[in-house]
């Protein structure tokens, strides 16, 4: 079986995503989540430069919510570390925050 195989074997590539949903105030809560990717193994990549092992991606976000209607309140994000400048370039936040009661579970256009 595969899950034989891989017990004995170190990975080349981790990717861990955490979420932690905290009491604030009332009924509403603060989610925090986290991901980080990890290399442990060098490598070269598509354009032929070595890459050593470490930590690829690592972005926190933290999202104050409120149930009734459900919304978010807030949004706070950081992407500590990147592989490249641009990635943080795109992060907005504000499209997805809404005081609006009409918004719940649809995802809202980003400009």
């Amino acid at each position: 079986m595969l899950k034989d195989i891989i017990k004995h074997k170190s990975p080349v590539h981790t990717r861990d995503i955490s979420l932690s949903t905290i009491p604030y105030k009332d009924e509403s809560v603060i989610v925090h989540g986290e991901l980080k990717d990890l290399r442990h193994v060098p490598i070269v990549d598509i354009l032929g430069r070595p890459k050593a092992p470490g930590t690829i991606h690592h972005i926190t976000v933290d999202l104050l919510i409120e149930p009734d209607p459900l919304r978010i309140i807030q949004a706070e994000a950081e992407m500590i570390t990147t592989p490249v400048e641009q990635c943080p370039a795109g992060m907005d936040l504000g499209a997805w925050v809404t005081n609006k009661s009409d918004w719940c579970g649809k995802r809202p256009s980003i400009p």
